[in-house]
């Protein structure tokens, strides 16, 4: 019987994963006929209408396709081909989201069987056996493999088991019928890998590991099953059941056992054997009644007599520090292949360490403690196998001289880290935004996005609070230092003044404060040093010591400190030795500093009268003014108590004695009372009696005097027409210092004010 050949895209398979609202992948494939070698193509197209997938991770049978992870959109599908081998078998296809946890979708496509042309198809040959063993992935949030290293049979099932997101499993080996790797695989999932060939097979998490079992890294050490050869089942399909049966044929010889009978017509298996010689075998299934009707596969036995011998890695780190008896402890991590049942010998230098032989750890590393000389010197380390003296490792290291006098030094103390960077845009004449508040350690970047030139300058002009950078153009950028705690004043030069006139904004920087506490980070550096240390902070041990010092010869830690603005001393102790110390001071930011600012300004907006007084009009400017308001007192007088606007401009209307003389207005912030601003006015005389004097009358070129307002940037109007004999009158409004000058620059009609 012909088989049926499908042509190019006659079969359309679509599978969806749903995992809450965030994921809707889909797969799409497409199956062709038989190619000329026996293979069959896979059109494959990946949607995401979630549009939520973005990087996806494509295997077809667990191995990672050519490109992964591939980029797919709502409106842009993603369309890959590939080669599956025409076996007549289901070839399974996974998707999985890199950017979205449990985002995936799987499909499982059944192909021709491009080497048949009857009723026998899909002749597949599996290891006997086949022990499950779990690897987990990520457990607990770490990364790690859990066991790191395993002891499996030729043939074994490794599931790796993802309990966390974010890693792979990829093996060290980059080809071959026993390398693989995953692509990043979503919590819950799990990736198989069957090893066929026996030796010690490595592995390792792509982001946190590394090839030679760096990192986040395994193992497997696959063995060959007892006996003389291996076990194999021969599993296909039939579609008649002659009477007659079938042979099993391997190397064209047949099988003793042959002919076997058919169970039916469906799938069939037949078990056989073969040596672990490395060699190709031909396995054939032959029809005994129709003996064209043929399947079959070619198979490379695992090369036993490559199976691996006892082997050993040692690896030896010093940790702790000088004991009072000059030694040093030193961690040592042993990895056993296919090791002895009696354990492994330690010697230090030659010299066999008590406690020997130790035994090996199942499922992972051996990790033991010895002591070595802290003498400066450089010593050998070797563990042997108890069963297999040939079977060692060695490793050496140069231990810490604890005949070396302590000594502590290189302190510092400093306080904030690094925070966020905080963008203002520069604009033609307004800083955007113009009041923006910070974290301790924050900074602040300026952007210049107008067309005019401007400087971005610190009120402050000394110190680590200043700033200046420079008259800068389009496209510049400029950052602050790392400011201290409290209010910042900023201008640019030519368009604005300090105190908050024209073109200018304010930094508020909020103290890193807990509980009246600031963070102080210390780091110093030791030799010959003691168990441990302790901390003193204006002369004053703090709580929880004596403290390790770091291996490294750098420790790191941190204190806290009251944040009261002051200068406190920092000291760092040896345990052991007193003597041994050194110190240095820090300066602590005010966790009391205000963050509040006003700015007030008061003009006479109605003249006198009938009680001889004058109407003013009282503008007062906050940032990070009180839920409260402020109050007022004129002429040291309680003048109420008012609410701020919201907007960060306040007017209140006042009403003040008309005696030409100066008046005081303060304005205090009614939560904090450090958070003043004083306005001060010259009130007109009401009480000057009515004079009229000097009245001149004309006709001619005396005419009328026209205003016009020189606001912030723009003349109002801009553009006036007035009769002969007329006059302009410029009046300043504005904050900023302008000119009125004729574009004549000689003559009558030219000006310059």
């Amino acid at each position: 019987m012909k088989r049926i050949l499908l042509p190019l895209a006659s079969l359309f398979i679509l599978s969806f994963t749903l995992s809450g609202q965030n994921c809707a992948l889909s797969i799409g494939v497409t199956i062709s006929d038989c190619n000329p070698d026996g293979t069959v193509t896979l059109g494959i197209t990946i949607s995401d209408p979630s549009d939520n997938a973005r990087d996806v991770a494509v295997s077809v049978d667990d191995v990672l396709l050519p490109g992964s992870p591939f980029r797919v959109r709502d409106d842009e599908p993603v369309f890959l081909t590939t080669e599956v081998p025409g076996d007549g078998l289901g070839h399974l296809i996974n998707v999985v989201s890199e950017d979205e946890e449990n985002c995936s979708a799987q499909t499982t496509v059944n192909v021709p069987d491009c080497g048949s042309d009857c009723f026998l198809s899909g002749l597949q040959l599996n290891f006997d056996g086949g022990t499950t063993h779990s690897v987990v992935v990520g457990n607990g949030g770490n990364n790690t493999f859990t066991p790191s290293q395993i002891t499996i049979t030729v043939g074994d099932i490794v599931s790796f088991d993802f309990v966390d997101d974010g890693h792979t499993t990829t093996s060290d080996a980059t080809t071959g019928t026993d390398s693989w790797n995953s692509g990043f695989r979503g919590t819950g999932t799990s990736f198989p890998v069957t090893i066929i060939n026996p030796g010690l097979h490595r592995y390792y998490c792509v982001p946190h590991g590394s090839p030679g079992g760096s990192g986040m890294a395994g193992s497997i050490v696959a063995n060959c099953p007892g006996g003389s050869g291996f076990g194999l089942t021969a599993a296909f399909s039939t579609t008649q059941a002659g009477a007659a049966g079938y042979n099993l044929v391997i190397d064209g010889q047949v099988h003793a056992g042959s002919p076997y009978t058919y169970s039916g017509t469906g799938p069939q298996s037949v078990a056989f054997s073969l040596p672990g010689d490395g060699a190709l075998h031909t396995v054939e299934i032959i029809d005994l009644t129709d003996g064209t009707c043929t399947l079959s596969r070619d198979i490379t036995a695992p090369d036993c007599g490559q199976a691996p011998t006892c082997s050993l890695f040692l690896s030896a780190e010093e940790t702790g520090f000088c004991r009072p008896d000059y030694q040093v402890n030193v961690a040592l991590s042993v990895m056993a292949v296919n090791a002895g049942n009696s354990g492994f010998n330690v010697l230090l230098d030659g010299n066999l360490v008590a406690g020997s032989p130790f035994a090996y750890v199942s499922g992972g590393n051996t990790n033991l403690d010895i002591l070595v000389p802290g003498d400066g010197q450089n010593h050998s380390i070797t563990v042997t196998d108890a069963d297999d003296a040939t079977c060692s490792a060695t490793s050496s290291l140069t231990t810490t001289n604890c005949t070396i006098p302590c000594e502590l030094t290189n302190l510092t103390a400093t306080t904030g880290v690094a925070g966020t960077i905080h963008i203002v845009d520069v604009e033609d004449f307004v800083f955007s935004p113009r009041d923006i508040t910070i974290a301790a350690g924050d900074q602040v970047e300026w952007r210049w996005t107008g067309q005019i030139a401007h400087t971005a300058t610190s009120d402050a002009e000394t110190g680590p609070d200043s700033w200046d950078s420079g008259l800068l153009n389009t496209g510049a950028t400029y950052q602050s230092p790392v400011l201290s705690a409290g209010l910042h004043n900023y201008y640019c030069i030519p368009h604005g003044t300090p105190g908050g006139n024209g073109m200018a904004g304010t930094i508020t920087v909020l103290p890193d404060c807990t509980n009246g506490q600031v963070a102080v980070g210390i780091t110093f550096n030791s030799t010959g040093t003691g168990a441990g240390y302790n901390v003193f902070v204006d002369g004053s041990a703090i709580t929880g010591g004596p403290f390790s010092y770091d291996a490294s010869g750098t420790t790191s830690t941190s204190v806290f400190v009251a944040g009261d603005g002051q200068s406190h001393s920092i000291e760092i102790r040896d345990s052991d030795d007193a003597t041994c110390s050194v110190s240095t001071t820090v300066t602590t930011v005010d966790c009391n500093a205000s963050t509040c600012q006003l700015t007030a300004s008061i003009e006479e907006t109605t003249g006198c009268d009938a009680n001889l007084n004058v109407g003013a009009t009282l503008t007062v400017n906050d940032v990070g003014g009180s839920a409260n308001g402020f109050s007022l007192t004129v002429d040291g007088q309680p003048a109420g108590t008012f609410a701020y606007s919201g907007n960060g401009t306040t007017t209140v209307p006042l009403t003040l004695a008309g005696d030409g003389q100066s008046h005081e207005v303060i304005v205090t912030d009614a939560d904090d009372t450090a958070c003043t601003a004083t306005a001060s006015i010259t009130t007109t005389n009401c009480t000057i009696p009515c004079e009229l004097t000097n009245l001149t009358a004309t006709t001619g070129s005396e005419g009328t005097i026209h205003i016009v307002d020189a606001e912030d940037f723009v003349f109002s109007p801009r553009d006036i027409t007035i009769a002969a004999g007329d006059r302009v009158e410029w009046r300043w409004t504005g904050e900023i210092a302008h000119t009125a000058t004729s574009s004549v620059d000689t003559g009558p009609d030219s000006w310059d004010s």
